[in-house]
């Protein structure tokens, strides 16, 4: 059996990297990604997005401070941070930086990423960025 808690890791370096040709070979084809707003579906797609971040200079890094693996899932108590520099969710841009907790769901199959999870709170960015 592969070790899913090290393919985690390799995820979180090669987001964190921007290497996308290697975040893409940790994930199934059918990759899915979902958070308290968004649903993205598809390797190509959910790369894309990510990229299309990047390009838009928005500036964030995933601070990974536990992982729990329990058979095919793994869990990830993280920190985002970032600096505020692009719409997100609504909120105007503001240049203030940001520091949210967020628990990262991990669902794999055959020693890929299946299905990505986040959840947080999206008001906390907001209360994040507006309290400087």
């Amino acid at each position: 059996m592969t070790d899913n808690k090290k393919v985690a890791k390799e995820f979180w370096d090669a987001l964190n990297s921007q290497d996308w040709e290697k975040l893409a070979s940790v994930v199934t084809p059918d990759f899915q990604h979902d958070n308290d707003v968004d649903f993205f579906y598809g390797r190509e797609e959910v790369v894309e997005l990510l990229k299309g971040t990047a390009v838009e200079g928005l500036d964030y890094h995933q601070h990974i401070d536990r992982v729990t693996a329990e058979g095919d899932i793994v869990v990830c108590e993280a920190t985002w941070t970032g600096n505020h520099i692009m719409d997100m969710w609504g909120v105007p841009a503001t240049g203030k930086s940001f520091a949210v907790p967020v628990i990262y769901i991990l669902e794999f199959k055959d020693g890929l990423i299946k299905r990505l999870r986040s959840v947080y709170r999206d008001r906390r960015l907001e209360q994040e960025v507006s309290k400087q």
